[in-house]
Parts: structure tokens; sequence; C-alpha cells
């Protein structure tokens, strides 16, 4: 086999294992994200407080006078 055909079979083999690595992480990513959004919807869950709730028990609803 020609050097350059045994480079191509490698640079193949590595472009695989990279979409299959791309794959695991997608799927990780979809799992937290299922996760999470569960989560955000239990209120015993410590921070996960729908995003329009964040800030209102601290702040209230003062204006922002900036500075």
């Amino acid at each position: 086999m020609i050097e350059h055909e045994r480079d191509a079979e490698d640079l193949d083999a590595e472009v695989a294992d990279l979409e299959k690595a791309a794959e695991k992480v997608q799927e990780d990513i979809d799992d937290t994200k299922s996760d999470w959004e569960s989560k955000k919807g239990d209120e015993s869950v410590p921070g996960a407080a729908p995003d329009e709730d964040l800030g209102r028990d601290t702040f209230g609803d003062q204006e922002d006078v900036g500075g």
C-alpha cells in the first residue's frame, strides 16, 4: 500500500472517531437539557427558577438606575 493511501485510511479512521465523539457529546447535551428543563419545573430544586422569576425576590421591581 502506498503511503498516501495509509494516510488517507488513518484520516478516515480519525474522522470516524471524531464523529462518534461528537455524537456522544450531543447526547450528553440533549440529556442535560432535558434534565434541566425537568428541574426548572420543580420548585424544590435550588437555582432552577424560571428565568422570569430571577432577581424579583432580591430586587423587586426596582428600576435600574445605572452608574
